[in-house]
């Protein structure tokens, strides 16, 4: 089945294969799964205790916002993701929420056509 749109969040729940497209032109034929494995996006996180959060990650040197009572991370792959949640938990910060922030499939869609440019 074929199935045409630019809701990449949904594709990306959908899909098992996606060709990117861009002015017309096929610019890449992947598996969702690869896609999503390789991306970087940014990370949202809530925890219990928000100042022991953010003096975890000024510990370990990372750089971050704070936005609506969360988090905000620059990009990060999945594998240093889940590291890094790992160890914010093995230090005792009381996480509640670690989450990217829009899709991956999307992220991969604009690093891509804005190597084209």
């Amino acid at each position: 089945m074929l199935v045409s749109s630019h809701i990449l969040t949904e594709l990306e729940e959908i899909a098992d294969r996606v060709v990117l497209v861009s002015r017309g032109r096929t610019i890449g034929e992947h598996a969702v799964a690869d896609l999503i494995a390789a991306a970087r996006t940014p990370y949202r996180v809530r925890a219990m205790n928000p100042q022991a959060l953010t003096d975890a990650l000024r510990q370990r040197g990372i750089a971050y916002s704070t936005a609506a009572g969360c988090v905000e991370l620059p990009e990060l792959g999945e594998a240093d993701a889940a590291d890094l949640l790992a160890d914010l938990v093995g230090a005792g910060v009381r996480v509640v929420a670690f989450e990217p922030v829009g899709s991956s499939l999307e992220s991969v869609y604009l690093v891509t056509t804005e190597e084209r440019l």
